[in-house]
């Protein structure tokens, strides 16, 4: 289920961001467990996560093309700025472990990502969509973190 804030009104895209959401929260409850998860599990859920989030992005982006929005090609670079350091994150935690401190801050990562995003650049989308005047400005958004 998605937080109704984060509704963007898309079928598609609220049904891609609910996916995404629950596969965070499951590896968040694995994460959670005491002692250091098992590596393989864990990469497991961050696959799931990197081919939604790779598929999210065609879909979006596809959209915004189709739609005209003259936000697309930052979009594109937005999102193709976190996927380069989702997928250099998940090559740290498959290099070095799942412990404890690296899972907290690859979810630390994702979630403020996702939500920021969504909050900012997919809902200033939808109201494009909408046929709504542009939000008066969209706050930039950090840059992910990447594990070290």
């Amino acid at each position: 289920m998605i937080p109704e804030e984060l509704k963007t009104g898309h079928p598609d895209i609220d049904a891609q961001h609910a996916r995404i959401m629950e596969q965070l929260a499951l590896l968040k409850s694995v994460a959670g467990t005491e002692g250091v998860p098992e590596v393989g599990a864990v990469l497991e859920f961050i696959e799931f996560l990197r081919v939604h989030f790779a598929e999210h992005f065609v879909c979006e982006e596809s959209l915004m093309r189709d739609a005209d929005y003259p936000g697309w090609n930052e979009h594109s670079d937005i999102h193709r700025r976190f996927f380069d350091d989702f997928v250099f994150s998940r090559s740290c935690i498959a290099k070095y472990g799942a412990t404890p401190e690296r899972l907290s801050s690859f979810m630390r990562m994702a979630e403020n990502w996702l939500a920021d995003h969504v909050l900012g650049h997919d809902l200033e989308f939808a109201r494009f969509l909408r046929g709504e005047p542009p939000s008066v400005s969209l706050r930039p958004l950090s840059e992910p973190r990447p594990l070290v």
